[in-house]
C-alpha cells in the first residue's frame, strides 16, 4: 500500500516533584495522556481482488495513567544508610477508532483458553473467552432489552465455576479478565553498611 504512513504517537505529561529535610524525603507525581494515531491494521479485501488483506492506517489507541514515587532515608551516616522507596502506577488503554472489523490479536490463544481482541470502545488488554450463560437476553423490534429466563427460573445470568449446571445453557464469547492490573505498587528497601549493600524488592499488583 503506497499510501501507508508511520504511526504517530503524541504524549502530554504533567507532573510535580519535591524534596525536603535536605533531600531525606522526596516525592514525584505525574499524569500522562498518550495517543497513538494511524495504527497499522489489516483491512479485509474482496475475494475478487485476489488478495486476502491490505495493510492500512486505520486506528487510534489512547493510554492514560498516573505514576507516583516516594523516597525516605531514615538513617544516613558515613557507614550506614537506609533508604525506602515506594512507587505506584496505574494506566488504562482504549481503542478509540478502528477502520476494520473487530479482530483477535494474532498469536493469542483461542476463545477456549482466552485471547485478546481489538474492538472500538474496549481495552486491548481485555482477555476474551468462552463463558457459559443460563440463557441470552435479546432485544425487541424497538431495540429495547428483553430479559430472558433460563431453565432454572432465573433471569439470564453468568454461570461461574462451582455453580450448579443449568439445562439449555449456552456459551458466549465474553470478557473474562483484564491482563493489565488495576495498579502496581513496588516497595524497595536498601540497607548499606560501609561498602556492602543489601536490597529487597516487593511488587504488589491489584488485578
Amino acid at each position: 500500500n503506497p499510501n501507508i504512513k508511520p504511526e504517530v504517537m503524541n504524549e502530554t505529561e504533567l507532573g510535580v516533584d519535591g524534596a525536603m529535610f535536605r533531600g531525606r524525603v522526596s516525592f514525584e507525581v505525574s499524569h500522562y495522556d498518550r495517543i497513538i494515531k494511524d495504527l497499522l491494521v489489516n483491512y479485509p479485501l474482496a475475494p475478487s481482488s485476489g488478495l486476502g488483506t491490505q495493510q492500512i492506517n486505520g486506528g487510534q489507541m489512547s493510554t492514560r495513567g498516573i505514576e507516583a514515587g516516594l523516597s525516605v532515608v531514615p538513617i544516613s551516616t558515613r557507614d550506614v544508610e537506609w533508604t525506602l522507596r515506594t512507587t505506584y502506577q496505574h494506566n488504562v488503554q482504549y481503542i478509540d477508532k478502528l477502520s476494520v472489523p473487530a479482530f483477535a490479536v494474532p498469536g493469542s490463544f483461542g476463545a477456549s483458553y482466552g485471547r485478546n481482541r481489538i474492538a472500538v470502545g474496549t481495552r486491548p488488554t481485555y482477555i476474551w473467552g468462552n463463558v457459559p450463560f443460563s440463557c441470552i437476553n435479546t432485544t425487541d423490534a424497538s431495540g429495547h432489552l428483553v430479559v430472558g429466563t433460563g431453565s432454572d427460573g432465573k433471569p439470564c445470568h453468568r454461570i461461574n465455576p462451582g455453580d450448579a449446571a443449568v439445562a439449555g445453557s449456552t456459551v458466549r464469547d465474553s470478557i473474562v479478565a483484564d491482563a493489565n492490573p488495576l495498579s502496581q505498587t513496588s516497595f524497595l528497601n536498601t540497607l548499606r553498611w560501609k561498602s556492602v549493600s543489601v536490597t529487597a524488592l516487593v511488587d504488589w499488583r491489584v488485578a
